[in-house]
């Protein structure tokens, strides 16, 4: 499974939207160009085969196949007879043949081959201008030249060929289209002759007289058995063995000048309106009248050259452009009965055990069947409100009474007047008790009167009131302002008791089969009661508005919400789908949900009629485009993925995606959980210990269906570089080198400790020694006073200047100034000289 790396097979949106009609058939349109080989082309012939696979012929591309989201061209190197593509016919299996001016070819399981008779019969099939295949099984052929053929297949897979018109009745002329009536008659389309119709064996002439034989572009049949003349601007009726001008079609070309154009094809619907292709685009027809499709102005009106509805519903437009693909919206109005009769809207009722059922406003019963409302029983006054039917009876409330019902017997069991003071607005059937709600209170049915419901039910006029019940029995009322609960005959408020909810207007309650309470309200969204806590839902929780008028849960589980103006969502697992106008719905107050037997999903909208949701039931694929394949430890990759849905009856943005990450190890053991779906087409790997993932991802539509073949990828988270085989040996050297290391080192370290402590020794040594030296220092010091600076000193005497000015002795003066003493004595040379002058 897949998403955006494969061809994307479709281009953006181009919508267009039928006008309504009686069955509410509105329709969605894309332009759906061929696959990439081929490229826009003209389109020869649209055709479904039993597979439910389309096939397109075009004018110079060959063929191509559609089956959901996958596509198949085949074309003259595959063995086609010729890339130009006239008419297409099943074979009525699944295979198909295709008819081209080169010849006839036949696709059948991928195989192309070209099928040509054989000698014998003396004819090339060739210029092949239609296909028919006849109710028996034979191929009708017919030939440019004019000459048609029947081909049948036989059990062995030989042919056997047969001329059944010769060139000779046609004149040579171009055999155009071919029929095989519902009844078995037999038409032929010659080109300047007209309708052959072969009555008894013999080809006889059967056309509009006022139209020239060269006009003509087909024949067609509608599901009434009536035939169709398509002309050059009108259309002719068969009926009673004649042909008369359709007048309806003539007056709307009479009105409608500008589209005034050559008619190519013309089929019924489904739904019983036609469809006809003209160059000048579509034109449907419903109760004998006309009217043009309008097309968005990016397709503007296309010459549209063949039609199909195919079998699941959906209708495909061949133009010169490519092909158109419409899709019916997801929800269609079913707004009157049979009889024409518009519904009371607050009447309707569906359950998945009963049809759905509404009263009209004339007091007819109505029941859907078969595709339509039909009236199935009949009561004398308008009904205001239907209870939720039982298997054999309905209550139905007039202004006057209320009236119990017999839907086996088709008659009335017995009828309750109303109150005189009570002016009714709904009955319920609710722990089987009939409950009356009027403008002035709460009424409950007591044998074969109403009374007044006491303690606190009584309501003030205009009160919003509804009922709801949850599996063990308990009640949950809704007053104006208040949520009441009803429990072993016991009024409990819950708006006091959950504070959480407050008092706000509320509008509905839902007690759903998970044993949560849901509750809506006119402004402040929806609260869900879990457990005695409360949890809030608004707008930021996708919610397009917070203004609620209903809820409701389907059985498969998904709660609907419904809008006061804007339409309904449905909501599981985490995710939100909104349904508006683009899907069909009208911009009203929605007054009631239910759902049928068949899982559709029901609404009655005011003033707009009933509205029926029937879900897409096939899954998107969906598509893995980009992988990080491995990665190493603790590091994250990106994974891209995409979605495609069939028929693209979801858009591409409107997929959304839930995906996760399963150990491979964990083969037995149950898979993690699934995350929440998202809008997202891509996401990061988580931080994941290492070894072997799949990431698993699966996209959902719109119609809540998930895709139930998830897209797989094998991830692997490489062990850190510490864990891998590659790494011990070097490793183990390294350790070896390091460990060698670290034992040199340590030796280092031990010589250097015993160099340290040595050195340490010697430093404490020299350190005792230096303090020894230095007191020694310090007390010579202590015993030295000094002189400094410049000393005036008598040259004659010697006598010093002190720094008052007086004149000392030098031995006075030095003792003054330092802590020398003096001693006097006598050098020799002043004793020598002292002796020669006492001698003297």
């Amino acid at each position: 499974m897949t998403r955006q790396t494969l061809v994307r097979l479709l281009t953006p949106i181009l919508l267009v939207i039928f006008p309504a009609s009686s069955s509410g058939e509105e329709w969605t349109f894309h332009l759906v160009p061929p696959p990439e080989q081929i490229g826009h082309e003209e389109i020869g012939g649209i055709i479904e085969t039993s597979e439910g696979k389309i096939w397109v012929g075009t004018f110079g591309g060959g063929v191509y196949s559609i089956l959901g989201t996958e596509t198949s061209v085949y074309d003259e190197t595959d063995g086609l007879a010729d890339n130009w593509i006239e008419c297409l016919e099943s074979d009525g299996a699944d295979g198909v043949w295709v008819g081209a001016p080169g010849g006839l070819s036949h696709i059948v399981g991928g195989r192309v081959d070209s099928v040509t008779p054989d000698s014998s019969l003396r004819i090339d099939v060739e210029g092949i201008a239609c296909l028919e295949r006849l109710h028996d099984g034979a191929l009708w052929i017919g030939l440019d030249r004019g000459t048609l053929l029947s081909l049948t297949t036989n059990s062995d897979g030989t042919f056997d060929w047969t001329i059944v018109v010769d060139s000779g009745v046609t004149k040579g002329n171009r055999i155009q289209d071919i029929l095989e009536t519902s009844s078995g008659d037999l038409w032929i389309l010659v080109d300047g002759i007209g309708f052959l119709r072969r009555v008894e064996g013999e080809w006889l002439v059967q056309s509009p007289q006022d139209e020239e034989p060269s006009a003509w572009s087909g024949i067609a049949e509608d599901r009434s058995g009536t035939l169709w003349a398509l002309g050059k601007e009108r259309l002719y009726q068969f009926k009673n063995g004649d042909w008369t001008s359709d007048s309806a079609w003539d007056r709307h070309v009479r009105d409608n000048p500008a589209r005034l154009s050559q008619i190519h094809d013309l089929i019924p619907l489904n739904s019983g309106e036609l469809l006809v292709a003209t160059e000048t685009g579509i034109v449907i027809g419903e109760n004998g009248e006309w009217s043009d499709l309008q097309f968005d102005d990016e397709i503007g009106h296309p010459n549209a050259t063949s039609l199909l509805q195919s079998t699941e519903g959906s209708l495909w437009i061949g133009t010169e452009e490519g092909v158109l693909h419409g899709t019916p919206k997801s929800w269609r109005n079913h707004a009157t009965t049979n009889e024409e009769t518009r519904f009371a809207e607050s009447t309707f009722h569906a359950q998945p055990g009963h049809s759905p059922m509404c009263a009209d406003a004339t007091g007819g019963i109505a029941v859907f069947e078969d595709g339509e409302w039909r009236v199935k029983h009949r009561l004398t006054a308008p009904i205001l409100s239907l209870s939720e039917p039982t298997d054999t009876t309905i209550w139905a409330l007039t202004e006057t009474e209320a009236i119990e019902y017999s839907l086996s017997d088709s008659k009335v069991l017995r009828s309750i007047q109303i109150p005189q003071e009570a002016t009714p607005e709904r009955i319920y059937t609710v722990q089987a008790q009939t409950w009356l709600k009027a403008a002035s209170g709460v009424y409950v049915l007591d044998g074969d009167r109403f009374v007044a419901h006491p303690d606190g039910l009584n309501t003030q006029p205009g009160e919003v009131f509804q009922i709801s019940e949850d599996r063990k029995g308990t009640l949950y009322l809704i007053r104006g302002s208040t949520i009441e609960r009803l429990k072993d005959g016991k009024y409990e408020d819950l708006s006091s008791e959950l504070p959480a909810l407050g008092r706000k207007n509320y509008t509905s309650i839902l007690c759903a089969t998970d044993d949560t309470v849901w509750i809506g309200t006119s402004g402040d969204g929806v609260f869900q009661l879990v457990g005695g806590k409360v949890r809030h839902f608004d707008h930021r929780e996708g919610l397009i508005s917070d203004q609620i008028s209903k809820l409701f849960q389907s059985s498969d589980g998904t709660i609907w919400i419904a809008y006061s103006h804007r339409g309904i969502a449905s909501y599981r697992e985490g995710r939100v789908v909104n349904y508006t106008h683009g899907h069909g719905l009208p911009n009203t107050e929605i007054e009631g949900i239910g759902e049928s037997p068949g899982g559709d999903i029901w609404l009655s909208a005011r003033d707009r009629g009933l509205f029926r949701y029937q879900p897409e039931s096939e899954p998107p694929d969906t598509i893995i485009e980009a992988t990080p394949g491995e990665l190493d430890y603790r590091s994250t990759g990106v994974l891209s993925f995409s979605g495609r849905d069939a028929w693209r009856s979801t858009e591409e943005e409107d997929l959304v995606y839930s995906w996760r990450f399963v150990p491979l190890s964990a083969k037995n053991s149950k898979p993690p959980e699934w995350g929440p779906f998202s809008s997202q087409t891509t996401t990061l790997t988580p931080i994941l210990p290492p070894g072997g993932y799949r990431f698993e991802v699966r996209a959902a539509d719109l119609h809540r269906n998930v895709d139930p073949t998830p897209a797989t990828v094998i991830l692997r988270i490489a062990a850190p570089i510490w864990q891998r085989p590659a790494f011990f040996i070097p490793m183990g050297i390294v350790g070896a080198i390091a460990f060698l290391s670290l034992v040199g080192l340590i030796r280092n370290q031990a010589a250097l400790r015993r160099s340290r402590d040595q050195l340490e020794d010697r430093v404490i040594e020299r350190t005792s020694d230096l303090d020894r030296r230095n007191r020694e220092l310090e007390g010579a010091i202590a015993e030295i006073k000094t002189l400094r600076g410049i000393i005036p000193i008598c040259a004659s005497c010697k006598k010093i200047r002190d720094d008052e000015g007086f004149w000392s002795q030098v031995e006075v003066y030095v003792s003054e100034h330092t802590d020398a003493d003096f001693t006097h004595g006598i050098c020799p040379e002043c004793f020598e000289r002292e002796m020669r002058e006492l001698k003297g």
